[in-house]
């Protein structure tokens, strides 16, 4: 699993960065399975990306909204 915030707002496809990887001959267990692009990630204070956010929101995701912990769910891509 990848997310990712889509700065440039270019669209990213899991089978191209899959491709990618397969060939600089990463390990299969270390190509994402899906890929979920979002406008901005959730921070804390001190500035650091919210963690348990996003673990929080990727358990619970089928009931989730596409709106959670200050971030806007742009794009999902699955296996």
């Amino acid at each position: 699993m990848r997310v990712r915030r889509d700065r440039a707002r270019t669209p990213a496809h899991l089978k191209e960065i899959g491709e990618h990887l397969t060939g600089r001959e990463v390990a299969a267990q270390k190509i994402p399975e899906s890929l979920i692009l979002v406008d901005a990630l959730p921070y804390t204070t001190s500035g650091k990306v919210k963690k348990f956010a996003l673990r929080e929101w990727l358990r619970d995701r089928a009931g989730a909204p596409d709106t959670v912990a200050g971030m806007t769910v742009r794009a999902v891509h699955e296996r």
